[in-house]
């Protein structure tokens, strides 16, 4: 049996209070990783010619304001 299957079928053991407070923790854990892999992007300029992107679009008007956006249906 794999590691991933043991863990599966520990989870599958747990009481709910304990399953909640391991899907919080993966939850948190998972969040933490995206916000640190998204640092590095900037950090490494992959986003760069997306904002640039964007200041262009604004720059000639093709935007409109976020709350006239989020009116619409």
């Amino acid at each position: 049996m794999s590691t991933l299957a043991q863990i599966e079928a520990a989870i599958g053991r747990l009481p709910r209070e304990d399953l909640r407070r391991l899907k919080e923790f993966v939850d948190r854990r998972c969040a933490d990783d995206a916000d640190a892999e998204f640092e590095a992007d900037v950090r490494a300029g992959k986003l760069d010619s997306l904002a640039e992107q964007a200041a262009q679009e604004i720059e000639a008007g093709e935007t409109e304001p976020l709350d006239e956006f989020l009116r619409h249906p």
